[in-house]
C-alpha cells in the first residue's frame, strides 16, 4: 500500500506531461499523444441524383413491377449521364461509385440494377469548396465527403512511433525515480481505441516501419494515442 501511495504522489508531480493511467506493484501504465506532418492528397466527393421529376414516379397496383424498376434504372441513369456531362463542362472528372455503400456488402434484399453514384476526386480543400457551391447553384442532386486521403513524409510512422515511446518511457522513468524504484521492460503497447500491439510488432513499426498488417491499418498519422505499459523492478 505504501509503494502505492508513493507512485500517486508521484504521479500528482506529473499532471499535464502524460496522462499516469495505472500504477501498481508490477507497472506502470501511461497514455501519450504526439503529432505529425501530413499532406492533404486528394478529396473524394461522391454525388448521388436527388430529382423528383427522376425518382418520384408512382408506382400504381398491377402495373409490372420489374417492367418500373427497369424504367426507374434508365432514368436514374440518363439523369447521372446530364451530371456528368455538367461536371465535364465546369472542369471536373467524374467516375462510377455504388450508392449503396459497401460494394461488397451482400443484403438480404434486392437493389436496383446499374450504376447510379458519381465521384468527383479534388487534390484541395479550396476546390473542394468550389465544386460544393457549384452543385448547390446545379440542384438536384445530394453529396457528401466519402475520403480525404493524405500523404505521409517519408519514414513519418518511424518518426512518430519512436516519439511516442521516447516520451512515454521519459515519463515513466521519473515516476519509478520518485517512487524508489526502477523502470523494466516494455509489456505491452497499444492504441486506446484498438487492440493491444504485440512487442514485435511495436518494434518492427520502429525499426521498420512494418509490422502486423492489422495493427499497421489501424495506424493513423495525423494525432495519434498510444498506451504504453512497464514493469517495474525493485
Amino acid at each position: 500500500m505504501n509503494r502505492i501511495l508513493s507512485f500517486l504522489s508521484a504521479a500528482l508531480l506529473l499532471v499535464g506531461s502524460a496522462s499516469a493511467q495505472t500504477i501498481s506493484d508490477n507497472y506502470i501504465e501511461l497514455t501519450v499523444s504526439d503529432t505529425v506532418p501530413v499532406r492533404l492528397k486528394s478529396i473524394a466527393y461522391d454525388i448521388t441524383v436527388m430529382d423528383a421529376e427522376v425518382t418520384d414516379v408512382a408506382y400504381n397496383d398491377g402495373d409490372d413491377y420489374e417492367k418500373y424498376q427497369r424504367e426507374l434504372v434508365e432514368r436514374m441513369n440518363k439523369a447521372k449521364e446530364r451530371l456528368r456531362k455538367d461536371l465535364m463542362g465546369a472542369g471536373y472528372t467524374a467516375s462510377d461509385v455504388p450508392v449503396y455503400g459497401d460494394p461488397y456488402a451482400i443484403n438480404g434484399y434486392e437493389e436496383p440494377t446499374g450504376d447510379l453514384g458519381t465521384r468527383v476526386t479534388v487534390k484541395t480543400e479550396a476546390e473542394l469548396k468550389k465544386l460544393v457551391e457549384w452543385l448547390r447553384q446545379r440542384g438536384k442532386v445530394e453529396g457528401h465527403v466519402a475520403e480525404w486521403n493524405y500523404d505521409a513524409d517519408p519514414g513519418a510512422m518511424e518518426a512518430l512511433m519512436t516519439n511516442l515511446f521516447n516520451k512515454a518511457k521519459s515519463h515513466a522513468e521519473r515516476l519509478a525515480t520518485l517512487g524508489g524504484r526502477k523502470l523494466g521492460k516494455l509489456l505491452s503497447a497499444h492504441d486506446p481505441q484498438d487492440r493491444e500491439m504485440t512487442i514485435r510488432d511495436f518494434m518492427g513499426v520502429i525499426q521498420n516501419g512494418s509490422g502486423d498488417d492489422d495493427a499497421m491499418r489501424q495506424m493513423r498519422l495525423t494525432h495519434r494515442q498510444m498506451v504504453f505499459r512497464f514493469a517495474l523492478l525493485d
